[in-house]
């Protein structure tokens, strides 16, 4: 099976009906029939783009979970949370729904592939998978709030339009990281992790490339990454994601260079990182550039 074809295939299978919302304090009583069904559609069109360890519905459900247990010991605001607790993958519980629902996220990725990874795919290419890590996008611990998503888009936005490619498309989403330096101070670091299709190698480095200023107090630090790839759905789902990790400096004994250990956050700084995510409407986190957007889904440009 191509990949035009087991993308169609998925886009078939996938035809998720609208969260729509309900009355706050609905809980769900347990799996119903439509979730089987939801189910049952999800796992067919994961195995169909190859994504067979792609996150489920009772995946967000223990997420949803952990999250709600978190905000109850730090005071989040009851009818938020009330909210939250009566989402699903069918029904927001809320006015709007939010970037820090996990049912909202699983939707909002499903949009992704149905509507977004088709148009990549159509795309003739060459595809580039690009992840920028600016220290303009840094903010302290405790400050989460004060990143801001549309100036690092806005960024990105430029240096692509300098490309001067038509047809040129891109898409992607801004996410954060607690990075632990050397010397053990901690801040959020924003990075833009995208698929870029109609670039070469060469050109994306060349404007994506970050000012010497901003690079001399971080020697080693690489923060500008293009790479080929060889699974488009892949590579696009993992790129769509909700995932926040501590990433902890050290020298390599092997290299000599700075690298980064990958660890858990402590439940301090997953909280900090789940009530910014509160304050986003769901979609915010989306970095496109070549298509129409419109919410969480994507249109060829005409």
């Amino acid at each position: 099976m191509t990949m035009a074809t087991a993308t169609a295939t998925a886009t078939a299978t996938m035809k998720m009906k609208i969260r729509k919302p309900k009355a706050p304090g609905l809980l769900s009583s347990g799996p119903t029939l439509l979730d089987a069904q939801f189910d049952s559609d999800l796992s067919a069109a994961a195995r169909t783009l190859g994504l067979a360890d792609f996150e489920t519905r009772p995946d967000c459900e223990g997420r949803q979970e952990s999250m709600l247990e978190r905000f109850a010991d730090t005071g989040v605001d009851p009818e938020t949370s009330a909210a939250l607790a009566a989402c699903t993958v069918h029904e927001c519980g809320a006015d709007r729904c939010r970037e820090a629902c996990h049912f909202a996220t699983l939707n909002r990725r499903l949009d992704a592939l149905t509507t977004g990874l088709p148009l990549l795919d159509a795309h003739a290419g060459p595809h580039r998978a690009v992840t920028i890590v600016h220290p303009l996008w840094e903010v302290p611990v405790g400050h989460l709030a004060d990143v801001s998503i549309a100036a690092a888009a806005q960024w990105n936005h430029r240096r692509l339009h300098s490309l001067d490619v038509p047809g040129l498309l891109a898409i992607g989403s801004f996410e954060v990281s607690l990075n632990r330096e050397l010397d053990g101070s901690l801040h959020w670091a924003g990075e833009i992790q995208q698929i870029v299709a109609g670039a070469f190698y060469e050109d994306l480095r060349r404007v994506f490339r970050i000012e010497d200023h901003y690079r001399d107090g971080r020697p080693g630090q690489r923060m500008v990454d293009v790479r080929e790839f060889d699974d488009l759905a892949r590579k696009f789902a993992y790129g769509q994601k909700r995932y926040v990790e501590e990433r902890r400096a050290y020298i390599s004994e092997k290299t000599g260079r700075q690298d980064r250990r990958h660890l858990p956050l402590v439940t301090e700084h997953w909280t900090e990182f789940d009530a910014w995510l509160l304050g986003l409407p769901l979609g915010a986190r989306i970095i496109a550039y070549g298509c129409g957007r419109r919410g969480t889904t994507f249109t060829a440009r005409k």
